[in-house]
């Protein structure tokens, strides 16, 4: 029976290997969702999560991060930051984390860098399939770090509020 246990590991452990292979090299973490706003239906209270996904996109090209963000935003705002310092990613992710709290769906994607140097950070919005603003977005700095969460909350309502509309007219503003 021992060797048949080991032959069956074997096999398992090849289709796990296969299986992992297929997978995306992304990295996806799943953040925990917060309710959203109770939705009722026919008399019926249904709580509505907001999504809020990261995505770490360093390590591809700056086309298949694009790509990315303009799938993730078909029904989400998408922020992409083109690297930058850790600080300057730390702040995008404050903005992120305050986006949510309002209860805006987003994706959040970090992505090559577009600087040689890492002292600034490139940041993208998309909404729809499409990114929200001409040219590049914002670029800022490591010396103006304190400028990115503004910035990237700023772009964020904005995309959210023109692409969006129906969903920004039923937040419970004052439930925050």
């Amino acid at each position: 029976m021992k060797p048949m246990r080991n032959v069956a590991n074997k096999i398992f452990g090849a289709v796990a290997a296969g299986a992992l292979a297929l997978t995306p090299t992304a990295t996806f973490a799943q953040e925990a969702p917060i309710p959203a706003n109770l939705n009722t239906s026919a008399g019926t209270a249904v709580e509505v999560e907001t999504p809020f996904v990261t995505f770490n996109d360093t390590d591809r090209s700056i086309r298949f991060v694009q790509s990315g963000a303009a799938e993730a935003s078909r029904d989400k705002i998408a922020i992409v930051v083109f690297s930058g310092n850790r600080d300057l990613q730390r702040e995008a992710y404050q903005a992120a984390l305050q986006l949510r709290d309002e209860r805006v769906p987003l994706a959040l994607i970090l992505g090559p860098s577009l600087d040689p140097t890492n002292s600034s950070a490139s940041i993208q919005v998309y909404a729809e399939g499409v990114p929200v603003f001409d040219g590049t977005g914002a670029i800022i700095g490591s010396n103006n770090a304190d400028m990115v969460q503004p910035e990237t909350v700023r772009m964020a309502r904005i995309a959210y509020d023109r692409h969006f509309p129906q969903r920004v007219a039923s937040l419970d503003l004052a439930q925050n």
